[in-house]
């Protein structure tokens, strides 16, 4: 006698659906086959669409997981960064490790309005973050960013210590800066990338540090 029917695991579907897509992409080659032979002139219109169609899938992934490009919306970031500067910014890399202190960070707005912020990463997750006349003291020790250009000023902020799986943000132009000073911290989940590269405009095009 049959026994029961044993449900699909993940591995049987994984299997399936490979299976299928194979089958289909034989399908799809032999279509293409046949459609050569018959009318020279509609294959090569197929073919060109099937490698459009291709591309775009493929640089709709690549911008989603990897990489893409974003605009400087403010002077926040003077003089590393002017107003209206074009980044990429590597969204792959906290895929496998967090943001590190220093970093360039680009970030949803904490308005939900949209926007995409680009400020430098300060402060980690239970980091005790203190200001003092715009200085950054983490843990009681002053922050010093090594042949970065930071305009400081005058302001007071903490001590203040950081929630698990959140970054405080500042600009390089601190006194131009509206940033976690005001609003608060970033979480984790609306950190969108690391920028690396100013691509425009060109007289200005420089590895990020």
């Amino acid at each position: 006698m049959q026994g029961p029917l044993r449900k699909p695991d993940g591995c049987d579907k994984t299997i399936f659906m490979l299976t299928f897509i194979r089958n289909k992409q034989n399908q799809w080659e032999q279509f293409k086959a046949d459609l050569k032979v018959k009318n020279t002139l509609h294959f090569h219109i197929v073919d060109t669409v099937e490698v459009i169609v291709v591309a775009l899938c493929m640089a709709l992934v690549f911008r989603h997981f990897v990489l893409q490009t974003s605009k400087v919306p403010s002077g926040s970031m003077i003089p590393t960064l002017q107003i209206g500067d074009r980044l990429f910014v590597n969204k792959f890399i906290y895929r496998f490790g967090p943001p590190h202190r220093g970093d360039i960070v680009v970030f949803n707005s904490p308005f939900n309005d949209g926007v995409q912020y680009v400020k430098r990463c300060v402060a980690l997750p239970n980091d005790t973050i203190e200001v003092r006349h715009g200085e950054i003291y983490i843990n009681g020790t002053l922050e010093v960013f090594p042949g970065i250009n930071i305009q400081n000023d005058d302001t007071f902020y903490g001590p203040k210590k950081i929630p698990a799986d959140s970054y405080f943000m500042m600009g390089d132009n601190r006194g131009n800066s509206y940033d976690s000073r005001y609003w608060g911290v970033v979480s984790r989940k609306d950190i969108l990338g690391k920028a690396v590269i100013t691509i425009w405009p060109i007289p200005r095009m420089q590895v990020l540090h």
